[in-house]
């Protein structure tokens, strides 16, 4: 009987929802940066979610891949690979991979896509 109610167990993650932010954003949007910090961006900055728990951002300056996977409206940045270019805007490139990994906070709504820090920056990105 414990086998059968452990194999149900296992069996009912198989097909749940997904819980970040990867399953609350629209994944056929590119999201692009609007504002960072209060700010116009000194930088072009497309985000996509091309599937469940993986965002894609690219910028003049590199192609970043990071894994999120907690529960939203928490998002956790995390396993970065990172494909750099060269570029001209490699400090304002810095300063954006910078507050894209400290974000803890996503809010999705409708087209526009806010991520915010512990201390209260603010990343905002609208769906093209």
């Amino acid at each position: 009987m414990l086998r059968f109610a452990s194999l149900g167990f296992v069996l009912s993650f198989l097909g749940c929802a997904d819980e970040s932010v990867t399953g609350y954003a629209d994944r056929n949007a590119v999201y692009r940066l609007i504002e960072i910090a209060g700010a116009e961006p000194e930088l072009d900055a497309d985000l996509t979610f091309p599937s469940r728990g993986a965002i894609r951002v690219e910028t003049s300056c590199g192609l970043y891949e990071i894994s999120t996977d907690v529960p939203y409206p928490w998002i956790a940045m995390s396993r970065a690979v990172v494909t750099p270019r060269e570029c001209d805007a490699r400090g304002a490139d810095a300063i954006f991979f910078g507050e894209m990994m400290r974000v803890t906070l996503a809010e999705v709504t409708g087209p526009v896509l806010i991520l915010t820090t512990d201390d209260g920056d603010l990343l905002v990105f609208r769906a093209e």
